[in-house]
């Protein structure tokens, strides 16, 4: 984060207090602040940014216009916008700041810090939740994206729901995103953590991890999530409709028991100290990505940003020998015939890039990837975050002359770490609703992904769900992807 606590923005007005999150994908930061001049506090929500960087400035100017746009809608579980300020009233104490949203302040918990590792009581889960899931479900029908993709945004209140506290959305959010996100804090509420995927790249059935969960329930939260098995969820309704039912066979309100409050006595700069400390909570829901989140699915895996495939290291396959077998006590001997040689290798025909959000990466050199040269390579854009919080991923669709049955493919990069998903496609028009047919990390050099048996595929989707760390960002890198036909 550049801003720090005790900078003052606003012409100064506007105290900063306590950070609680950031979304870089717009240069945000969510701030606990003070306004000066009415003595009452606010949630900040600061866009920081080059200002001679026209793109930054366009993302700023998007995200104030997406805000006066929405505050009108009025809902118990978004903060209310106080203030857009002009660009001429954002002064702060270094440059850098393009623009603020003020909203009303929630007394309460982080989402992350009260409920992480915790195991709430259903009932009180679905209560927390429902109120947020009704609000972006009457901005949808408005024509506005409510942008709780980013963990950091919602807190819970004190009166016990969760709320989205910090206003402004980011230009490439969608509503497809609120709905995936949404999934994933139901996730994390009835479970106590986030999505997480099993060794085969599944989402991991909420029931597994708790038995006594709604079987209906954890079906909404993983298909809001999942879209690689089917279409998914793709609206709020199934979400209300399965809450509404959990909160109906059980009327009862439950408390929903908060961490006991600093005392009143500690003056400002000591419950500063105080709330810094529970912010590592806050530290583990950025290494874990925004919940676009997708969180799309979003299917990344903890490891891959938050929901989607484990990673899965593929060794080398063994070659085999011949078997001989000799029958005594008599003299014949039978000796068994070798395995008929392997088919040679098959080289995809034509391949391109496929996305399912943004513009492609760096299309004219794709082709690179079956030049028959590993050292020529095609590689990614340089990201400052992992996937999925720009993208839920990127892909190579690779055809063939004709359909082939695969028994592996191997790729050959140097970006170690970086995960893949094959998946076999009937046709070029390829989605992400095509089966997966195996999930790996890739070593350094060549790595051969065994394929299970199935139909010959005239398409297949290589798509890339978790990066290499450059260190000074997210980028990966292929020279050349070979494919190994089934034997006859």
């Amino acid at each position: 984060m550049r801003l720090a606590p005790d900078e003052v923005l606003g012409d100064g007005r506007y105290l900063l207090l306590e950070p609680c999150g950031a979304d870089e994908r717009a240069g945000m930061e969510f701030w606990h602040a003070r306004d000066l001049g009415r003595g009452y506090d606010v949630a900040l929500t600061v866009l920081l940014g080059d200002p001679s960087d026209q793109v930054a400035v366009r993302s700023a100017r998007h995200v104030l216009e997406g805000v006066r746009y929405a505050e009108s809608m009025e809902h118990a579980a978004l903060a209310m916008v106080l203030e857009v300020p002009p660009p001429g009233r954002v002064a702060a104490a270094r440059d850098g700041v393009l623009g603020f949203v003020i909203a009303e302040w929630f007394e309460g918990v982080d989402l992350v810090d009260g409920v992480f590792g915790a195991h709430l009581p259903i009932a009180t889960a679905c209560r927390l939740l429902r109120p947020l899931v009704d609000a972006v479900d009457a901005g949808h029908h408005a024509g506005v994206v409510a942008g709780v993709d980013s963990p950091g945004r919602i807190r819970i209140a004190e009166h016990g729901a969760a709320v989205l506290a910090f206003r402004g959305t980011p230009p490439v959010s969608t509503t497809r995103d609120d709905v995936s996100a949404l999934g994933a804090v139901l996730y994390l509420l009835l479970t106590g953590v986030w999505p997480m995927a099993d060794s085969d790249g599944q989402l991991v059935d909420p029931t597994a991890l708790r038995p006594e969960v709604p079987m209906d329930l954890a079906l909404v939260a993983v298909l809001s999530l999942d879209t690689t098995q089917g279409p998914g969820i793709r609206t709020c309704g199934p979400l209300l409709r399965a809450l509404d039912e959990v909160i109906a066979y059980e009327p009862q309100p439950e408390v929903y028991e908060e961490p006991a409050p600093e005392p009143a006595t500690v003056p400002r700069r000591r419950l500063r100290t105080f709330t810094r400390s529970a912010f590592r909570g806050r530290r583990l829901a950025a290494a874990l990505g925004t919940l676009a989140v997708a969180v799309a699915v979003l299917i990344g895996t903890q490891v891959a940003g938050a929901f989607g495939a484990a990673d899965t290291t593929v060794a080398q396959p063994k070659p085999t020998s011949p078997v001989t077998t000799t029958t005594k006590p008599s003299v014949t001997t039978t000796t068994t015939k070798p395995p008929p040689p392997p088919p040679p290798p098959v080289t995809p025909a034509t391949v391109r890039e496929y996305v399912v959000a943004g513009s492609q990466d760096n299309p004219h050199t794709l082709s690179r990837v079956i030049d028959g040269d590993p050292g020529t390579m095609w590689h990614t854009d340089t990201y400052r975050q992992q996937f999925p919080v720009y993208t839920p991923g990127i892909g190579i669709v690779a055809g063939f002359a004709k359909p082939v049955p695969l028994a592996s493919v191997t790729i050959e990069s140097p970006s170690a770490g970086t995960v893949v998903q094959i998946r076999a496609a009937p046709s070029a028009d390829v989605s992400l609703a095509t089966p997966v047919l195996a999930t790996a990390t890739l070593t350094a050099g060549a790595t051969t992904i065994p394929l299970p048996a199935h139909a010959a595929t005239p398409y297949l989707l290589v798509w890339i769900t978790h990066l290499n760390d450059t260190g000074g960002g997210f980028q990966s890198l292929i020279g050349e992807i070979t494919c190994q036909p089934a034997s006859a």
